[in-house]
């Protein structure tokens, strides 16, 4: 049974590397007599048997420990050429040197970390602090003790184990937190709160939401420190969406995520190739985010507790944006939700009007005019009255202000 895991398990130490039948013997031969050792060392040199369970879970640890050494020198060929014993100490001091490097990373995380409640953020820093208090790279360094409920943007592949999981994550963890310190913290809170104003409870990634408005403002061609994203800017995103093929898209967004970099100077490779993958990511999002509603998040606002509808006459929309918004509304099945679309995308008399004519129909139209300040209806009627004799619209919405 042995002979049978060691040669399934071999193939992961050796990487791909070209090996001799004969020398894959001779590298099996060298394991089990690693694992002997360790299972001696493990039971204080009472005896070299212990319970398979055990002895599988050494035999990871040594398999972990000589791959990530290996890996580290490049020299797979010192399996066969180092004397066994002198290999695991070697390899275990690359882990101890692995393991201090963890705690650097660990420190730069805990400086650097957005100053935003997230429960699960600081349960999963002292989680890992808990690993480096309990990690043990002599037996079982592939086992990751403590506890890690933070999800990052980006997740690790599961082949990952030990202290190189732990490294990793704190990689990527510090690179999602060097992004979020261009942005206030009063920004990053009011994004989040559009989510759940009780975010901080929630397994929530801090750094997504960011990304993600950052590169929808810069597809804006807006400055992307104001991180927030309005109806109306979310009307324009779609239209620049619309009818665009995948590789077009995926080109698009590649190439804001270097607008992101670009205007914050960003210089640091690991988080440019990061933005770019978040970017790249928003493309399958784009296909079941309603509304870019869930994708493109507009900053919370403290709800009124008597909410009335402000409406002004004020600029129109781009004629792309006002089309786009005039499909989407022609689509909307629900009378309450497109109410509100209209009312929080609409500045405009004029752009109002156009939105009637061809949008709203019967009861439909009558809420909508219901909904509106009676200023805003008196000037949607002296607005008709400038129209010329005899014009009417589509819906007919103008019945309902008489």
């Amino acid at each position: 049974m042995e002979n049978a895991y060691l040669s399934e398990i071999l193939p992961h130490i050796l990487q791909g590397s070209a090996f001799t039948q004969e020398e894959v013997h001779r590298l099996q031969a060298a394991l089990w007599q690693l694992l002997k050792i360790q299972a001696a060392s493990y039971t204080m040199g009472e005896s070299s048997s212990v319970t398979v369970e055990v002895a599988g879970e050494l035999l990871q640890s040594l398999c972990f420990t000589l791959q990530l050494h290996l890996t580290h020198t490049g020299d797979f060929r010192a399996l066969l050429t180092s004397e066994p014993s002198a290999l695991l100490a070697n390899a275990q001091q690359t882990l101890k040197r692995e393991v201090g490097i963890g705690k650097l990373l660990l420190a730069r995380a805990k400086d650097t970390a957005p100053a935003l409640d997230s429960v699960s953020y600081q349960d999963t820093l002292n989680g890992i602090a808990l690993f480096f208090k309990q990690y043990d790279l002599r037996f079982f360094a592939h086992q990751i003790p403590g506890e890690i409920d933070y999800q990052l943007a980006q997740p690790l592949p599961d082949s990952l184990q030990g202290i190189a999981y732990i490294n990793e994550y704190l990689r990527r963890l510090c690179t999602e937190n060097i992004f979020c310190s261009y942005f206030s913290a009063e920004h990053l809170d009011s994004l989040l709160q559009s989510i759940s104003p009780e975010y901080g409870s929630l397994l929530i990634n801090l750094f997504e939401p960011a990304a993600v408005n950052a590169i929808g403002l810069a597809l804006l061609q807006k400055n992307v420190l104001g991180l927030n994203i309005s109806a109306a800017d979310r009307i324009e995103l779609q239209a620049l969406f619309r009818d665009k093929g995948q590789d077009s898209t995926l080109s698009l967004l590649a190439l804001t995520s270097k607008e992101v970099c670009r205007q914050l100077a960003i210089k640091d490779p690991l988080l440019q190739n990061y933005l770019l993958k978040t970017a790249q990511d928003i493309y399958p999002r784009l296909e079941t985010a309603a509304n870019l509603e869930g994708l493109f998040l507009a900053f919370y606002e403290q709800p009124e507790d008597e909410p009335s509808p402000i409406f002004y006459d004020g600029p129109q929309l781009p004629s792309k944006c006002l089309a786009a918004l005039i499909c989407e509304l022609q689509d909307s099945p629900c009378i309450p939700d497109k109410i509100a679309l209209a009312l929080r995308t609409l500045h405009s008399v004029a752009d109002l009007a156009e939105v009637l004519n061809v949008c709203f129909w019967e009861e439909e139209a009558s809420q909508l005019l219901e909904a509106l300040p009676a200023e805003t209806r008196q000037q949607l009627t002296a607005f008709i009255t400038r129209k010329p004799e005899g014009w009417h619209s589509e819906t007919g919405w103008e019945k309902f202000l008489e």
